[in-house]
């Protein structure tokens, strides 16, 4: 069963924090903008915010409360981030509280799609990947899953954004190392592919505190040509953040207002979304970010909610797991981790099917994330009580004692209640009559399955003008 996406803001959600505690989260990075500032590694970023009233020293920029404050007013409270459907039915409402779910980007290695061996990721996984993505339902919008290790260094981000625009109709977020020269390239191939504004770019500051030449290139570059951009700070409890949630909090808010700030003086009103901040946990144990903690989680749902106060769509993580193998941990922390994104007002979430704190992609571990995807739907548009749901005269027809089986309500309404083709909910013997099948190998069938569907979605002339872009063919 496929359960509709969801209207903007949740049906119903949880709060980690009262409204004091926002207001003082908020109030916080204020002031450490304006008293210890931030370093903007990028001279054209320093002298906007010196034109706004900001103080520069050297690299330190200390921003004034009130040009934070213009910079959030100046912010679209939603846009649309369109897909390259015809009719527009992949198009996302980009707002607070819609609740959109897609892959992840940048691992190193990948699960094979059709061997299940792990290893080192190509070029074709990333198009193997996004067009995996296209054809399920519960996956939003698509981001590039590895890094290849057979594309040059020095235009990779273009080989991934080509592989993508060939793999999947579905808006795009593409992460670039280049400090924004390529994202004029990637508009001229999003318009080749039949696609103009369907896709945004996502930039990284460097926490503490510190926006470099790359995060700033890339918010310059989107502010000039409407592209929407995405600032998150990603910093670690313990290590480049404070070890706690709060402190880490503000430090991450801090980076992204200042981000989003430059953005604005570049091109007031151009789309952006706000990046959640302390999202991962510094395991001082084996020195690995870890991404699905209690700590880490709070602090997503913190910072979506946050966000939302401000009025701004947001940036956050979802289904994503720490584990190596397709295992019981992997399996939990993908449940928790969406289940609990779910219910905040974030807006994008990324990284459904990643494993290994973010080293290693996998198709298969996607398509579970699509199923829980549709589950927590299901669970976030909660229930209608009204006459025609309470059933009172069938309830006194049936009376004690008697059953629902026959009954006409039951005929036309059984089918909307959710189901799985991917678990198994049968009883013993006739599960194992069926062959004994683990949920694992469900996956490895249905992920065999979905790359054996795929089919080209651009003609031979557009695919090669694209590769073109990187190979310099």
């Amino acid at each position: 069963m496929t359960t509709p996406r969801d209207a903007c803001g949740p049906a119903f959600g949880y709060r980690p924090l009262g409204e004091e505690g926002y207001e003082r989260l908020h109030t916080a990075s204020l002031r450490l903008l304006e008293t210890v500032g931030v370093e903007v590694r990028d001279e054209r970023g320093r002298v906007l915010l010196a034109g706004a009233g900001a103080v520069v020293e050297s690299v330190r920029v200390r921003i004034p409360r009130q040009v934070i404050e213009q910079a959030l007013e100046s912010l679209p409270k939603r846009f649309t981030l369109r897909g390259r459907a015809a009719d527009g039915s992949l198009d996302l409402d980009v707002a607070p509280g819609c609740g959109y779910y897609g892959n992840g980007t940048d691992c190193l290695c990948v699960i094979d799609p059709l061997t299940g061996v792990r290893r080192r990721a190509v070029v074709d996984d990333v198009e193997t990947i996004a067009a995996g993505c296209e054809l399920l339902p519960q996956i939003d919008f698509v981001m590039s899953a590895v890094l290849p290790a057979d594309a040059p260094l020095t235009t990779l981000d273009l080989a991934q954004f080509a592989a993508m625009l060939k793999g999947t109709r579905k808006p795009i977020v593409i992460s670039s190392a280049e400090p924004g020269t390529s994202v004029p390239a990637m508009v001229e191939m999003a318009a080749l592919a039949g696609g103009t504004g369907s896709f945004a770019c996502l930039a990284m500051s460097n926490p503490p505190l510190v926006l470099d030449a790359v995060c700033v290139g890339k918010a310059l570059a989107c502010a000039e040509l409407g592209v929407p951009f995405i600032c998150g700070p990603g910093n670690q409890m313990g290590a480049t953040g404070p070890a706690s949630v709060a402190g880490s909090l503000a430090v991450g808010h801090a980076e992204t207002l200042a981000a989003l700030t430059v953005h604005q003086l570049a091109g007031p009103g151009a789309p952006a979304l706000y990046g959640a901040g302390a999202a991962s946990v510094m395991d001082m144990h084996t020195m690995v970010d870890l991404w699905g903690t209690p700590e880490g989680v709070l602090a997503d749902a913190v910072s979506c909610h946050l966000a939302a106060r401000l009025g701004l769509p947001s940036w956050s993580f979802a289904g994503t797991s720490e584990s190596k193998l397709l295992d019981g941990q992997w399996a939990a922390e993908t449940v928790t981790t969406l289940l609990l994104a779910s219910l905040t007002e974030g807006t994008l979430f990324h990284d459904v099917g990643e494993l290994e704190a973010g080293v290693q992609s996998s198709l298969d571990s996607v398509i579970l994330g699509n199923e829980l995807i549709d589950y927590v739907r299901r669970i976030r548009r909660g229930i209608v009580v009204d006459d025609d749901t309470l059933q009172l005269d069938d309830i006194a027809l049936v009376g004690p004692g008697g059953d629902y089986l026959a009954r006409p309500y039951t005929r036309r309404h059984h089918r909307e209640m959710w189901r799985s083709d991917l678990f198994d909910t049968a009883i013993f013997d006739h599960w194992q009559a069926a062959g004994a099948t683990t949920l694992r190998q469900r996956l490895r069938e249905k992920t065999i399955e979905l790359v054996r569907a795929r089919e080209p979605l651009l003609d031979a002339r557009t695919s090669r003008a694209l590769d073109a872009f990187w190979t310099g063919g």
